[in-house]
């Protein structure tokens, strides 16, 4: 359904939350159908189930909760999605590996040993550098001296390998197979069919075995989670091809290498640990292509064309962080080919990875630094790129979001959070997690409920709501973007390179639309159903400008459509490339600098300052100001939200395709009209921009335009109560100003601190607006025995307030985080907030 500005604000949307709903086994009958009430009342609809882990998985105490939860939710109109093995990453396969003899993981590994020529009947010791590895199987000798290499033949006798070498100084690769790795050694081959079968066989099948009336019903589909080569552990994510690490391997691996290189392909694979000549990029990448192409076939296609054929689908994400989107290791090696075969683009935000302010450099958490730039400006993008380029998703994408944060996020930073990806064209959200485990549960907090501990969980339903409202209005659309950027995975394989996330920060700081494409799209034959002529336009996407990241080496169908496209502006940044990765075509700088042109990164951002390629016109330049237009229904809609962690963004706007702008708030369902193109949002703040003449949209009353002004701030009286205490409260007393109540007065409290101001007023007031500024962190309003609702991040501003002549009464609320009273790794890495009301409370009149 077209769901239209005028149905999300008159109730009417969809579901596009599906929080995990973890599974330990512990839990009671009464307990897991207690918190399916609690998500069902927090406007959630879907759910994913979780086991994290649970001892019986697919069998008979799985099927028993799994009957229990189907009862549940088919009582309640609900749906769910089930996590793909007994615990997350994705490739266990339930611990069954271990029954299909020659199917569990393999790796192509060596051991050097130098020698110097001409050698005659001298031998190599194959098995000395693995005395304990009963798995090794020795694959041949390669001799590399200088930019020479050479497969040697020779006669393998027992432990040793007999070879002749000519003079000179020679480091011979003695290369073997095995199954043995620092992590997950028991996992699935993500290179081999049959072997990642075994997942189907073990989870998918055995669930279609006992549920398949409710396929495509009850149960909607599977969810992968963090699936990877598992070739190396790679603690510092720094597993890209080049390093020494071993390397995913398989049958199917070595017949496209000999496909590709010939019978003598073992010449050939030094070059994948260690620089040698110009042959060392076109096989790093030819490799690369090899593997996650395979990954590609036998595990994402297969798990997704498995579930399709019986009527559920298919989602999840990859490991992301620190550039594993792109290597191998615990990564994927590929976004966009690991997530071919799902029906919606994923991806998570966790621990911490994205905070307010932080978008430049590196910035601390328990176990490390992330990278501010990649998680601000580019993987939202990745995320949405592929969801609208792959046409079985639809425009349908999902991020998991919230988890291992730590009891110091509460649903401000959540709002935050939820908005960025918004913003980015994210549509569907996995909010991690509700654990029914005791509280309170050490496993990567914040949960929501908590056993009722959480105390702003009866303000979750709010967030949701919004998250439910935003996803409708924001699919069976498409967004509007103007430049195409180029995925760097391949240029990242085969030399230095420049990651897509610099030039995305240029074009998201100046609010211009873009899109973040891989290579493949240019090739004749690929996923996404695209044949490009002559100009980059496809699927109804249109860019005048394609943007290539600085790169050693380009693909070679790229090169070859930048050398024909006529109608196309391309940019390379910092310099053109050397040449293509596998020297198919007749590779040349002057034929590049006549359909495109050089441009620094300061450049770049002054070029697009000046091509007026954004849909919103702007005053001032407004770095934190992100915005997105979505066009559906034949009309436009825009959001706009400032993620500055303090700073009010105050402009004149103007909208392409706009005429009548209204401004739309769903988190409060509130619709007012943008005067005089005047737009105000403070930190934290975002909003819609709807042409109030296409919609039949009710104006929300405003505030008096000659407002006077009251300052409450001085001896309220305040209590407490806990979470569980709420609405009961204690302790009453009074304080003389307005302080933080974590400093001295309270301070390992977590719950709610209740505010109780009286004042006069000479005269009645019927649409009076109250103003809180610093408050931490959820707000909620009783004035004069009316509750006038509550808000869960800035702004704190309540409209429609009734004043009364004399004596008026004002109740606040305020609502912190439990990290006051609980403390854990992932909120002690982050700085703590204050509690309570710290500025005056505002009254205009």
């Amino acid at each position: 359904m077209q769901y239209t500005m005028g149905d999300v604000l008159n109730n009417r949307y969809e579901n596009h939350v599906l929080p995990f709903f973890w599974q330990k086994g512990v839990e009671t009958k009464e307990v897991i159908v207690n918190y399916i009430q609690q998500m069902y009342d927090s406007d959630i609809k879907e759910f994913c189930v979780e086991a994290r882990p649970f001892e019986g998985f697919c069998e008979e105490p799985w099927w028993e909760r799994l009957k229990l939860i189907i009862s549940e939710a088919k009582k309640r109109g609900m749906k769910f999605w089930i996590l793909d093995d007994f615990h997350f990453p994705t490739g266990y396969a339930n611990g069954r590996v271990k029954n299909y003899p020659g199917l569990n993981k393999k790796v192509l590994t060596y051991h050097m040993v130098n020698t110097v020529g001409p050698c005659k009947h001298f031998s190599v010791d194959i098995k000395k550098p693995y005395p304990t590895d009963k798995t090794a199987v020795f694959l041949g000798v390669v001799a590399v001296s200088q930019q020479t290499t050479l497969q040697l033949s020779g006669e393998l006798i027992g432990d040793y390998f007999y070879f002749e070498l000519p003079e000179g100084r020679w480091d011979l690769y003695v290369l073997s197979i095995s199954e043995q790795t620092d992590v997950a050694s028991d996992y699935i081959n993500m290179v081999d069919k049959k072997s990642c079968e075994i997942l189907i066989h073990e989870v998918y099948e055995k669930h279609y075995e006992q549920f398949s009336e409710e396929f495509g019903q009850t149960i909607l589909g599977f969810f992968s989670d963090e699936p990877g080569f598992q070739n190396e552990k790679g603690v510092k994510s720094d597993s890209l091809i080049g390093k020494e690490m071993p390397l995913p391997w398989s049958l199917e691996v070595e017949e496209n290498l000999i496909e590709q290189f010939g019978e003598q392909y073992l010449c050939f694979l030094p070059h994948l640990w260690r620089e040698i000549n110009s042959d060392t990029a076109r096989v790093r990448k030819l490799y690369m292509d090899i593997v996650t192409n395979l990954y590609k076939e036998n595990f994402s296609m297969a798990l997704g064309n498995w579930c399709r054929s019986r009527d559920v689908k298919y989602i999840g994400h990859i490991i992301e962080d620190r550039e594993s989107h792109a290597r191998l290791g615990v990564g994927a090696g590929h976004f966009y080919r690991s997530m071919i075969g799902q029906d919606m683009a994923g991806s998570d935000i966790i621990s911490n990875q994205l905070i307010p302010g932080l978008d430049e450099g590196m910035h601390s958490w328990a176990r490390g630094v992330w990278d501010g730039e990649f998680f601000h400006y580019a993987l939202g993008k990745m995320t949405s790129s592929l969801a609208y380029l792959d046409p079985k998703k639809h425009g349908n994408s999902m991020t998991e979001v919230f988890g291992a944060y730590g009891w110091h996020e509460g649903l401000k930073l959540m709002k935050w959070i939820l908005d960025h990806f918004l913003v980015r064209g994210v549509n569907h959200f996995v909010p991690h997690a509700f654990s029914p485990a005791s509280f309170p549960d050490e496993d990567c907090p914040p949960h929501f409920y908590a056993h009722g501990y959480n105390p702003q969980f009866r303000y979750f339903k709010k967030l949701m709501t919004y998250t439910n409202k935003m996803g409708t209005l924001f699919s069976n659309g498409r967004p509007k973007s103007s430049v195409a950027l180029i995925y760097h995975a391949e240029s990242e394989w085969t030399g230095k390179y420049m990651s897509v996330q610099k030039p995305a920060k240029i074009l998201t700081q100046q609010q211009v639309e873009f899109d973040i494409l891989p290579n493949d799209i240019f090739k004749k034959s690929n996923d996404y159903q695209i044949e490009l002529k002559n100009e980059l336009k496809f699927q109804n996407s249109e860019y005048s400008q394609l943007v290539i990241p600085y790169c050693e080496y380009m693909d070679d169908d790229l090169y070859e459509f930048i050398c024909r496209t006529d109608s196309t502006k391309v940019i390379f940044l910092e310099d053109f490339p050397k040449g293509t990765y596998e020297q198919r075509v007749n590779f040349s700088h002057d034929s590049l600098s006549k359909h495109a042109e050089v441009l620094t990164l300061e450049e770049y951002r002054d070029f697009i300052e000046a091509a007026d390629l954004s849909p919103i016109k702007i005053s001032s330049k407004e770095p934190y100001l992100r915005s997105y237009q979505y066009q559906k229904n034949k009309e436009n809609y825009f959001m706009l939200f400032n993620e500055h962690p303090y700073e009010e963004i105050d402009v004149n706007i103007e909208f392409l395709g706009i005429k009548r702008p209204y401004r739309v708030d769903l988190l409060n369902n509130q619709v007012t009209e943008l005067q005089d193109g005047y737009l105000c949002l403070v930190a934290y703040e975002s909003c819609l921009i709807v042409d109030g003449s296409a919609d039949n949209i009710q104006l929300t009353p405003s505030k008096h335009e000659n407002a006077k002004k009251m300052e409450l701030s001085q001896n309220p009286y305040i209590s407490f109560s806990s979470a569980k205490e709420y609405p009961i409260f204690h302790g009453k007393q009074q304080l003389h100003k307005l302080v933080d109540i974590s400093r001295k007065l309270a301070p390992t409290f977590s719950g709610t601190i209740r505010y109780e101001f009286s004042f006069e007023m000479e005269e009645s007031s019927e649409e009076a607006e109250i103003f809180l500024d610093e408050v931490f962190e959820v707000a909620e309003i009783t004035l004069n025995g009316v509750n006038l609702g509550s808000r869960i991040c800035p702004p704190y501003r309540f409209s429609e307030c009734n004043l009364v002549k004399g004596t008026n009464s004002l109740v606040i609320d305020v609502t912190n985080t439990v990290d006051k009273e609980i403390y854990e790794k992932h909120s002690g890495a982050q700085v703590r907030q204050p509690v309570g009301i710290l500025s005056p409370v505002i009254i205009y009149y």
